[in-house]
């Protein structure tokens, strides 16, 4: 119970953390395209605002874009169509019939050894060599190439990384992510754009003698505030950074718990013999990154194995 509340309670934190920078970044763009360009007077623009029952002024057609570009696609995160989206645009491709019934296999095997509740899970391929896994949204989980060909030596290994991965699912781990995922999109587009603006203003309209002092002020407010929210990004980033660790460490629990830690060892082993030699160790060597250091893994989980043996494989759900 304490588990998921304090799995809960971070992942809030990590949604309101992404979503405070990236809207500030997206309604930054969408101020400047909208009252630029006077949007307001487009026909179709103008056909939509009556759509939805708004005035016809910018005010109105800020709140319109506003919510297409940022709040409809975070509401369509966890959906079937984004995850299509980002299977055409991130190089996933369906698990075909032969590569889904062997997965599913594993699945159905996990289901029964841990006593849990039957869910369809859609599975997705990533062509890569790497022996990796992933989960998205509600429930999909991507498996590289890369694993596919190693569980055929080893099938533990599938058991086990599949096992961790529908943790992910479990605890919402995955459903965050997606949250985290398009929102950061969003950002990375509007910043993208402000970065061209700025270019623009400084290269074009700033060589105008006239209004030149007012695109260095528009320059100047757009580098500080972006100036700011790079600060405030750079120091959340870090605590978002531990809690997905703590989620890592989680997902591993759970498939301990469900009587899969000797699997999920056997493939995080398998990692860390082909992973470089030289990983360093200490509380500071991977503050940086979104995954504990494999040897940490290794031995959270051998010390959970040691305390609970003989693990009946129960979990309720």
């Amino acid at each position: 119970m304490f588990t998921r509340i304090f799995s809960i309670l971070r992942s809030i934190i990590a949604i309101l953390f992404s979503f405070i920078s990236n809207i500030i970044l997206v309604g930054l763009f969408l101020t400047f395209v909208v009252f630029t360009f006077d949007i307001h007077q487009l026909d179709w623009m103008q056909r939509l605002l009556q759509w939805f029952g708004r005035p016809i002024r910018p005010e109105s057609v800020l709140d319109v874009v506003f919510y297409i570009f940022l709040v409809l696609p975070l509401l369509l995160s966890p959906t079937r169509l984004m995850a299509w989206i980002l299977a055409k645009t991130s190089g996933w491709h369906k698990a075909g019939a032969e590569e889904n019934a062997f997965i599913q296999t594993h699945i159905d095997n996990i289901i029964s050894r841990g006593g849990l509740k039957k869910k369809k899970y859609h599975i997705y391929i990533i062509e890569n060599k790497e022996i990796n896994a992933a989960a998205f949204g509600l429930n999909n989980i991507l498996v590289t190439r890369g694993t596919l060909s190693a569980a055929e030596q080893t099938p533990a290994l599938l058991d086990g990384f599949l096992a961790h991965e529908m943790g992910h699912i479990s605890y919402g781990h995955s459903l965050v992510l997606s949250f985290i995922l398009v929102m950061e999109t969003c950002g990375n587009i509007s910043a993208y754009a402000l970065d061209k603006i700025n270019w623009f203003l400084a290269k074009v309209i700033g060589v105008i003698p006239l209004i030149q002092i007012i695109s260095i002020v528009v320059i100047w407010s757009i580098n500080l505030i972006c100036g700011v929210l790079w600060l405030f990004n750079n120091i959340t980033n870090y605590i978002v950074l531990w809690f997905y660790r703590m989620d890592e460490h989680a997902a591993d629990r759970y498939a301990c718990k469900i009587g899969f830690g000797p699997e999920l060892l056997c493939g995080l082993e398998l990692l860390e013999k082909e992973s470089p030699p030289d990983e360093k160790k200490g509380v500071l060597a991977n503050i940086g990154n979104d995954h504990p250091s494999l040897l940490h893994r290794i031995e959270t989980i051998q010390k959970y194995l040691a305390k609970h043996p003989g693990n009946p494989g129960t979990l309720k759900q």
